[in-house]
């Protein structure tokens, strides 16, 4: 009898083989023999295949029947009916050795069998790849010289790949012939999904065999397989997960490629796309080489990778993805579809959606592609601490209860290790984090901002401030409407209150400092700077600060982003004020002097976590400046805008806003501050260098001096003691140059022709607050080393 066993290469065939073969020799021991014959073991190396064949099952039935006479007689019978030479017991025999026909010695055979109480059955595996010329002789030779009694055949092929050549091949259509004619008995094995998954989540380790492989890294590098496998489009990937060989292979490139090594939880590597692109390193070598050098040494074009149009006011597809879709789908119909999936931002058939909060890579994004490529090619990953995962992880344990507070920041070596997790905290989403873990949130914070610097690596902006934004967002997490009344209350402690934020972290100890950061968390606070036009922001936290001490201040239903930010920034920036004033203008104290002899290591925090080995002290005096000029303009300036509201825009108490303050800080600069020409001089110079215009033009005037003080009373000033003081100070005069080469005298001799102008022209000045109309002098408020 003669059974097929069909089904494309990798289906499992030889797997089915062996179950049944266990089960034969489970249920009939000793009853039925097995024997599988490697066909393409002996392929091209004889003219007649079925030579092989024919030994194998002679010694076979001599080994287990211990006949002699029966080998003779399958030798003989096999020369009557095919007419070839034979070999018995290692001699070759070329002659007949009795006259006996060919159903005599057929009858013979048949009857030695039948009395053995045996039955043969010889598995054939791969009969498909073959050529064709192999295929039929086998096939012959198993029908019309041994299809003998009690042997039976078990072939196993794959129709598919024998149908190939039928169009053209006379030969392959006479065997797929043979085959439907003569296979008494047909199987066909189809993979089914499910078992695939089955084995990617339980039984991984069948795909391990004999391996050392680490199991489980394995399973978390093949989740990607499984999201392919449980999405709408699984068909399309059947030419590379088809059956569990395919995944096997896939599993044997990830361990060449490494990629195990990659804890993905905490990865921000989107394991579909992850997986669609090493498939196409896979199957698509050219194509994937092409995609990683075009991306790699074009930076600044996107090939592939997809860039924002501002004409159709959206992200398009890299040039290069539509025309390659194209030529590919003939040649490399399989790349096609990856390439479709990873590239084209219009036709991706599968929205992948974030439902985990996970921040994941997005390979349509260059430089995010390049993550990717990195670590396909160069075997490169970034450290974990470089994960947006890495934090969330972390965090959800924390609020799991999994670790304390003081474990959130453990093994963060660097600041900024700690800004990651800082923003992550801040802008993620975490439905559990309630009120209590906000609270020791900002207190841990309060106490952690110290360590940090105001500088930052390579002498950024630092994280000493940029924390005090990210405890205001981490407030929005109270817009809870059902605590509406005990969340503010906890907000307005926890920013006005004894020991809230503002009292933390403007200490008079601080000195200076203290005044600085107390401007940088009000600017932070400031709702215009953090609405986009035509965008309505959250609220909720600005419209607390706002109702603080304010009976003026509701919030409608209509808002206007301007009136809202008046009113919500007028008490905290009138308390900013009289802080200020307590401490530096009411005992005459020069904060611009007091600035520049701050010892430098004041402003790099905790050096340990500072990536620097050497720290620069040569832009410690440009640091000083920017601190110089934002105190001055964040007090001074009186303008409002969508860049936000100068603390002189507001009186010192009430609401009539007639520049209370603005005056009061311009009386104090002009009579404590610039008495000495030093700090009037370098104040300007610090302006310059800080001047976009004049880096372009090489020209000053004095529109910047005068956004942050009156001008009626600067005038004044400058009429009876600011020419004077005009005169180059000996400090000032080894100045460094400024933009272009200019020198300090110059610079300030332009000064001096500013002023001049401004004020013979100007015999009546009318120092009013700057309306909506002004609101295009961002400048002002904007000054100073903001992130």
């Amino acid at each position: 009898m003669i059974w097929g066993v069909e089904g494309p290469w990798g289906i499992g065939k030889s797997s089915f083989l062996n179950l049944c073969e266990e089960s034969l020799r489970k249920n009939h021991p000793g009853e039925v023999i097995v024997v599988r014959f490697n066909a393409l073991k002996y392929s091209g190396q004889y003219k007649d295949i079925s030579i092989p064949l024919s030994d194998t099952l002679r010694e076979t039935v001599y080994k287990t029947l211990k006949c002699p006479e029966l080998n003779i007689l399958l030798a003989q019978y096999q020369r009557i009916v095919k007419g070839i030479s034979f070999n018995v017991l290692g001699i070759s025999m070329n002659f007949t050795p009795f006259p006996q026909n060919e159903s005599k010695v057929f009858t013979y055979i048949s009857e030695i069998l039948r009395n053995s109480n045996k039955k043969f059955i010889f598995a054939i595996d791969d009969l498909d790849r073959l050529n064709g010329e192999e295929v039929y002789s086998l096939l012959y030779s198993i029908k019309e010289i041994f299809d003998i009694p009690f042997i039976n055949y078990v072939l196993c092929y794959d129709l598919d790949n024998l149908s190939k050549e039928m169009g053209t091949d006379k030969t392959a259509q006479k065997n797929v012939e043979f085959l439907e004619k003569f296979v008494q008995t047909k199987i066909s094995l189809f993979t089914r999904k499910d078992v695939i998954l089955r084995v990617l989540d339980e039984d991984i380790k069948v795909l391990m065999k004999d391996t050392d492989l680490d199991v489980e890294a394995n399973k978390k590098a093949l989740k990607g397989v499984r999201n392919i496998l449980t999405s709408d489009d699984a068909a399309e990937y059947i030419p590379f997960f088809g059956d569990l060989r395919k995944v096997k292979r896939y599993v044997n490139t990830l361990t060449a490629l490494d990629i195990q090594r990659v804890d993905f939880p905490d990865f921000d590597f989107d394991e579909r796309q992850l997986t669609e692109l090493i498939l196409l390193y896979m199957y698509c070598p050219i194509v994937f080489r092409k995609i990683y050098m075009m991306e790699s040494w074009g930076w600044s074009r996107e090939y592939y990778s997809s860039h924002y149009s501002y004409s159709e006011r959206k992200n398009v597809s890299g040039y290069k993805v539509k025309s390659e879709i194209c030529n590919m789908r003939k040649q490399y119909p399989n790349a096609a579809y990856l390439i479709k999936q990873l590239f084209d931002v219009e036709e991706s058939s599968v929205t992948k959606i974030n439902v985990s909060n996970r921040a994941l890579l997005e390979v349509k994004d260059k430089r995010e592609l390049m993550v990717y490529m990195d670590l396909i090619v160069n075997r490169i990953s970034r450290s974990k601490y470089e994960q947006s995962n890495f934090y969330i992880n972390r965090i959800q344990n924390y609020l799991n209860g999994k670790l304390v507070i003081g474990d959130l920041f453990d093994g963060l070596m660097y600041e900024r290790y700690h800004e990651n997790l800082w923003r992550t905290l801040a802008y993620n989403n975490f439905p559990n984090l309630s009120r209590d873990r906000i609270d020791e949130i900002v207190h841990c914070g309060l106490s952690k901002r110290m360590r940090y610097s105001y500088t930052g690596d390579n002498f950024n902006i630092g994280l000493r401030n940029k924390v005090l934004g990210y405890f205001l967002e981490l407030f929005k997490y109270l817009d809870i409407s059902k605590y509406e009344n005990e969340n503010k209350q906890f907000i307005i402690e926890k920013i006005f209150g004894s020991h809230g934020i503002i009292d933390i972290i403007s200490q008079e100890s601080r000195g200076i400092l203290g005044i600085y950061d107390l401007l940088q968390f009000r600017l932070r606070c400031c709702y215009s700077r953090h609405v986009a036009p035509g965008m309505d922001s959250n609220i909720f936290v600005y419209g607390i600060i706002g109702s603080y001490k304010n009976p003026k201040f509701s919030v409608g239903s209509q808002i206007d982003v301007l009136e809202f930010t008046k009113e919500e920034m007028r008490v905290l920036s009138q308390k900013c004020f009289s802080i200020f004033k307590q401490r530096y203008i009411d005992k005459h104290i020069n904060f611009m002097k007091e600035i520049q002899e701050l010892p430098p290591a004041l402003l790099d925090g905790d050096q340990s976590l500072i990536s620097q080995q050497v720290v620069d002290y040569s832009m410690v005096q440009e640091i000083k400046g920017g601190m110089t000029t934002f105190i001055t303009y964040q007090i001074g300036n009186n303008s409002l805008g969508e860049m936000g509201v100068g603390c002189g825009y507001y009186d010192e108490t009430r609401s009539d806003d007639g520049q209370g303050i603005r005056k009061a800080f311009s009386k104090y600069l002009l009579d404590d501050v610039f008495q000495d020409s030093y700090y009037w001089q370098s104040f300007l110079l610090i302006l310059a260098k800080n001047d976009q215009s004049f880096r372009e033009s090489g020209k000053i005037g004095c529109d910047r001096v005068i956004e942050c003080m009156g001008e009626e009373q600067l005038k004044s000033w400058w009429l009876t003691k600011g020419k004077n003081m005009m005169k180059l100070n000996l400090k000032i005069a080894n100045y460094k140059p400024q933009v272009n080469g200019i020198s300090s005298q110059e610079i300030l001799r332009m000064y001096s022709e500013s002023f001049e102008e401004r004020f013979k022209c100007n015999p009546v000045i009318a120092d009013e607050p700057a309306g909506k109309a002004d609101n295009v002098k961002k400048s002002s408020v904007e000054t100073g080393p903001l992130d």
